[in-house]
């Protein structure tokens, strides 16, 4: 199944149960306890689709970080992973790239792309100055850009269902484990 809910075939606590849902939170994400080792659900559910680990980081397309279904995960450098966060909580403007200088007594727009700052202009307006960013971001982020001040939950829905994780997976699992034990450590 494709829905990056992994449920539990066997007893592995007092407190677990056949059929719960496998995983803790942890910033966002969820992770999973397996062969002593804590893993990325996000990471174990590309293993799981795909048959190896990723050779990246795996970005969620719409943004929700426990929304781990196949279709919402792709394959990303940490540069494009970075490019659909959300907009930072201390930003004053309301726009995603657009800050006000108290030297030009205007707003600024800036955008940065592949750690590198571009400066866009200064305007009168932030809702100019969300223009330019995003007309730049757009052209820059491709099917990474994600409009400025969208919510997450509005970028795609989040889809719930259960699948079991089953005896194949485990043998798979173990396998990947022991052949690429250098990318186990980069969960």
């Amino acid at each position: 199944s494709d829905t990056g809910i992994f449920t539990r075939l066997i007893r592995t606590a007092t407190t677990v149960n056949i059929g719960d849902v496998a995983g803790t939170y942890k910033n966002g994400y969820i992770a999973i306890n397996l062969l002593g080792k804590r893993y990325y659900a996000h990471r174990l559910a590309w293993l799981y689709m795909k048959g190896g680990w990723p050779e990246n980081e795996i970005d969620h397309i719409n943004g929700i970080r426990d929304d781990n279904s196949f279709f919402n995960l792709r394959e990303a450098t940490h540069t494009e992973n970075v490019r659909n966060h959300a907009m930072k909580k201390n930003n004053t403007s309301g726009y995603k790239g657009v800050s006000w200088s108290k030297k030009e007594k205007k707003w600024i727009a800036v955008c940065t792309v592949n750690r590198k700052p571009y400066y866009l202009g200064s305007f009168n307006t932030a809702k100019r100055a969300s223009v330019a960013y995003e007309a730049f971001a757009k052209e820059m982020y491709g099917e990474f850009y994600v409009k400025s001040g969208q919510p997450s939950h509005l970028r795609q829905k989040k889809v719930r269902m259960c699948v079991d994780v089953s005896r194949d997976f485990h043998t798979r699992f173990r396998h990947h484990a022991l052949d690429e034990k250098k990318n186990v450590m980069e969960l």
